[in-house]
This record gives structure tokens, C-alpha cells and sequence, in this order.
């Protein structure tokens, strides 16, 4: 059974038993995310992870359930080991500290804004802004303006 970190990263807590709930209108639809940081743990290259379960629907269809592997050191950074569906590495800028976001879920303060992209394509990114307390709460492609928001939160 995983453990919540003794001092977890703020911006992205792992708090087993919370479930993320996101939102994004896009041309082929409306595409929903429930993004759940489960009580299971996963030992990778001598590493325990926490198990997040990720499932992605494009009008009420699944288009991507995953199970994703998550960790985090002594000094609360949080390392991504990959997921069940593919294999690739991400990476992320932090652009600025102390942004304030409003998205369906509530207005948060003090909020991280990082660029993440990918060695395996480079020139593709996100920009991602990350909630004390919360984690992720908006993440906006900027090739295609798509904007998926956090709608509700539940912790267990």
C-alpha cells in the first residue's frame, strides 16, 4: 500500500486515494480526464512508485487508460518512471512561480507555470500550472490552443 510522501511536493501532491477530474474542448469533441493517485505501488530499477491510474475519453469514449509510475525523493521533487502504454521520457522548464488560475475546480494562488516537452519530439510542449495542494489544474498545448481544466477534486 502506498504511503503519502512525509513532506509532500505541493505542487504535485501524491496523496493516495485523491482523484483529479479535468475537462477540454477540442474539434473533435470534449475530451475528459480522471486522474487517480491509487494506494498501489510499483518497485522500478529499485525505485518504489506510486501507481496513478490515468483515464482519457473523447465523448464519453476511452481513447487511453494507463496506469502511470510516480515517485518522489527526500527533497519532494517527483520523478516520472513511465506508464503501462508507452515509453518515452518528459521534461519540464519552470516559466514562473506565483501565478494565479481559474479554472472550473476554483481560483488557486501561488501556482507553479512550467513548459514540458519530450526528447522524443522536442518541438512539441505543454504549459502546465501546477496548484499548492492540488497539483496540475490547466495544461494548454500552444500549437493548438486545447485547454484541459481541473473540474472538480475528491480525496478519500
Amino acid at each position: 500500500m502506498a504511503q503519502t510522501a512525509a513532506a509532500p511536493n505541493k505542487f504535485f501532491p501524491l496523496v493516495s486515494g485523491t482523484t483529479c477530474n479535468y475537462r477540454a474542448v477540442t474539434p473533435e469533441g470534449t475530451e475528459t480526464i480522471e486522474f487517480t493517485v491509487s494506494r498501489d505501488t510499483r518497485k522500478i530499477l529499485g525505485v518504489t512508485t506510486i501507481v496513478v491510474h490515468d483515464i482519457v475519453k473523447l465523448n464519453g469514449s476511452v481513447i487511453k487508460d494507463t496506469l502511470d509510475w510516480v515517485a518522489q525523493d527526500r527533497s519532494g521533487n517527483v520523478w516520472y518512471f513511465g506508464e503501462n502504454v508507452a515509453d518515452y521520457e518528459d521534461a519540464a522548464e519552470v516559466l514562473a512561480l506565483n501565478q494565479r488560475v481559474t479554472v472550473p475546480a476554483g481560483t488557486y494562488a501561488r501556482c507553479l507555470y512550467t513548459e514540458g516537452f519530450t526528447p522524443i519530439d522536442p518541438e512539441s510542449s505543454e504549459l502546465k500550472f501546477y496548484a499548492p495542494g492540488i497539483g496540475n489544474v490547466r495544461t494548454i498545448n500552444p500549437d493548438t490552443g486545447k485547454r484541459t481544466e481541473l473540474i472538480s477534486i475528491r480525496k478519500k
